[in-house]
């Protein structure tokens, strides 16, 4: 099978789905595995911080990274996979502060937005902020934000709902991450890929087999089990 037998992925840490310290790498890294395992090949996934796997994968040292939103900008060096998983990114409130309705991003001209640094979010969240109609602070991490969230120095976090409940009872007591909730109405729903690297010689073969295992995962029933045992029953809530 040429020289492509074992497929080198670079990925970024995104508990709860994708992580060193989780299981399998975490659902995404598991379904990764898996569908390529379906066009028989075998997968190796280092975990570097994002920029770097990146840019590694760009120069055609791996083959593909994971995983990513959907982005034009990156459309020059990377080629798209079939989307592994649908997201959505919800604001994160404190109880003390609850965010009780929102219809478009001026009604929340009065609370303090964390965002990460370096996120996609949308084109209109960074527009609203660089024109002043909301007020987004920076940090470099999301555990930074949730921090943040938790003791009240900001109101308002954008975050995937499975990730944000997870960061708070990762990093937190459960009476601090009580205090969390998020709001029903998201403000990004989005889909994330593996990205192949137009840089590597064998990247036309590897979209095709890995977006063909991808489908024969779903089609098996094995995705849900994987998405239902790896991430639902294991993301907690606290009311």
């Amino acid at each position: 099978m040429s020289i492509a037998q074992t497929v080198n992925i670079s990925a970024g840490e995104y508990r709860p789905w994708l992580s060193k310290d989780l299981p399998g790498g975490g659902f995404i890294a598991q379904v990764i595995s898996e569908s390529f395992e379906h066009s028989g090949y075998q997968t190796k996934i280092k975990f570097l911080p994002w920029k770097r796997g990146y840019d590694q994968a760009k120069a055609g040292n791996y083959a593909a990274s994971a995983y990513w939103y959907p982005s034009k900008k990156r459309e020059e060096h990377f080629i798209y996979s079939d989307a592994i998983n649908k997201e959505t990114t919800h604001f994160f409130y404190n109880k003390d502060k609850p965010l009780k309705q929102w219809n478009k991003l001026a009604d929340l001209g009065d609370f303090k937005i964390g965002a990460t640094d370096g996120y996609t979010y949308t084109d209109e969240f960074w527009k609203a902020a660089q024109l002043g109609i909301i007020n987004v602070e920076l940090a470099n991490r999301d555990e930074l934000n949730m921090a943040k969230l938790i003791r009240g120095r900001i109101d308002l976090f954008p975050v995937e709902k499975h990730l944000g409940f997870a960061l708070a009872t990762t990093h937190f007591q459960p009476h601090m991450a009580y205090l969390i909730d998020f709001h029903p109405k998201p403000l990004l729903k989005t889909t994330g890929h593996l990205l192949f690297s137009r840089a590597h010689p064998e990247t036309t073969i590897l979209v095709k087999a890995f977006n063909r295992g991808l489908k024969e995962l779903k089609e098996s029933g094995r995705y849900e089990e994987l998405l239902r045992t790896m991430v639902m029953e294991r993301s907690q809530r606290f009311k």
